[in-house]
């Protein structure tokens, strides 16, 4: 990137997520072994991790943190930016130097607003109408209601 130039961070910001989140678990902020129940309403789009459970699972935050930084999952993600706040994320990249980043205050809102900008009224909207194959197997499942 030269200069001022704008550039896409893609899943890079998730490395300041889990560096929010590990600092606070070393100031004893929050308990990395705490255990969250995440549930498939909560799915954002993702190919893999939490995204794909048919059931809730419960996982604690250390191995929500490992899905987001190894598999990049995006449900992990939002549950850490939940868990942590997106401010002290946002707090923390201005303390090491970082200005003028957009961090979105979860995933599933930036999805929301490129599906808005495609046409559609919301990423659910987009992926129903595109088709994914998570609703393709729930669909073969138990028939077009689901």
């Amino acid at each position: 990137m030269a200069g001022r130039e704008l550039a896409v961070a893609a899943s890079t910001f998730k490395i300041t997520i889990g560096l929010k989140f590990f600092c606070q678990a070393a100031e004893g902020e929050l308990d990395p072994t705490e255990r969250v129940v995440v549930s498939p309403a909560e799915a954002s789009l993702g190919g893999q991790g939490l995204c794909i459970t048919e059931d809730p699972v419960e996982i604690s935050l250390r191995d929500v943190a490992r899905l987001m930084l190894t598999i990049s999952d995006n449900t992990a993600t939002n549950v850490l930016i939940r868990r942590v706040g997106i401010e002290r994320v946002r707090a923390r990249l201005a303390g090491l130097g970082f200005t003028g980043f957009h961090l979105p205050g979860t995933l599933q809102h930036e999805f929301d607003t490129a599906a808005r900008d495609a046409g559609f009224a919301s990423w659910e909207a987009m992926a129903h109408a595109v088709g994914t194959p998570r609703r393709r197997r729930r669909a073969k499942r138990c028939g077009s209601g689901c």
